[in-house]
């Protein structure tokens, strides 16, 4: 795809193949020169993407909407952090049947609710980092099964529903720093995988049995938080327990 040089800014880009028929294979890094301080809305859904620099998207400060729907990319890492992304489409990324790594950190995403229940079994690293949500729900990480580590620090979370990460068995690494959380009683208790979990920078105040209940956690964070009541059996059902920062 060669550069698009145009007269004035432009604001949204559809170049969906149902549209126009496209069937645009290649994204180059220069492909959206001229388009960095207006480009809001980026469609390239239904073409035959086989390389898509990352790069092209970098500079395109006022990104709000990019639709990557129904492409053939062979990518197994996608970094998308520090723009502008605040709606990610539904089905963005089910195309991307070898991807394992994807980064949307920094941006300002507001909710997840299905927005990976099309994603390939793959993925293995998702982060989420700096952003700006405060609700994960059952829904929020649907079909995520073979995620093994999971970042979520800086964002706005103070409400965690108890089903969040009931399917994620394999989840390994969860980073929840520096939200608002002030409650996880019975959250992690299905997370049979977790070794390590960092709560850094909450607002929990009180820890009972039933916080780590059935735990296997190796590594726990609980640093710079508010705790004023920590019962005495609290940590007994964590045998695996090597590391403690509190």
């Amino acid at each position: 795809m060669r550069p698009i040089m145009l007269l004035q800014p432009l604001e949204i880009l559809q170049l969906a193949m149902t549209q126009l028929n496209n069937r645009i294979e290649i994204v180059t890094d220069k492909a959206f020169v001229g388009l960095e301080n207006s480009l809001n809305e980026l469609d390239l859904s239904h073409n035959k993407l086989k390389h898509f620099s990352v790069e092209s998207i970098d500079y395109l400060k006022f990104l709000k909407v990019l639709k990557l729907t129904n492409n053939f990319l062979n990518l197994k890492k996608l970094f998308l952090q520090n723009n502008s992304i605040s709606v990610i489409e539904m089905g963005a990324f089910k195309s991307l049947n070898s991807l394992q790594y994807l980064d949307l950190s920094k941006n300002y995403i507001t909710y997840l609710d299905e927005l990976f229940s099309n994603v390939q079994k793959s993925l293995t690293v998702l982060l989420l980092d700096s952003n700006r949500l405060s609700l994960l729900n059952k829904s929020s990480f649907a079909n995520l099964k073979n995620i093994k580590i999971l970042s979520l620090q800086n964002n706005r979370l103070n409400k965690i529903q108890l089903s969040t990460f009931n399917e994620l068995n394999n989840l390994h690494t969860l980073n929840l720093s520096y939200n608002n959380i002030a409650y996880i009683d019975g959250v992690l208790s299905t997370m049979k995988s977790l070794h390590e979990l960092d709560l850094t920078g909450n607002k929990i105040r009180v820890l009972k049995n039933a916080t780590f209940e059935n735990s296997k956690l190796v590594h726990l964070n609980l640093s710079n938080n508010s705790l004023t009541n920590v019962q005495f059996d609290t940590f007994d059902q964590m045998k695996q327990l090597k590391w403690l920062m509190s």
